[in-house]
């Protein structure tokens, strides 16, 4: 590569890095403002309204882990992430 494109990818991971950090430190700082519940309480009202069998608590829990979710998190990201996962309520 030519030294012009090295410094080049440089300067974008540079900016990315920049960006990420910016997006991180704004949604810690929505979510402390917003109510959060925990994984395991928002599941017993979900599991009971959509019928889900209790092996599915693992398979959604690992599915939302890595969509970047947190045992703790607002109830919007939670039903957000159940419908990319496929589940509507």
């Amino acid at each position: 590569m030519r030294k012009r494109d090295i410094e080049l990818m440089r300067q974008l991971k540079h900016d990315e890095e920049k960006a990420r950090q910016a997006n991180k430190s704004l949604s810690v700082a929505e979510e402390s403002t917003e109510n959060t519940v925990s994984f395991d309480s928002w599941w017993i009202d979900v599991a009971k309204q959509l019928n889900l069998q209790p092996h599915m608590k693992e398979i959604v829990w690992a599915d939302f882990k890595g969509r970047g979710l947190k045992k703790q998190a607002t109830l919007a990201k939670y039903l957000e992430a159940l419908r990319l996962f496929g589940y509507k309520l």
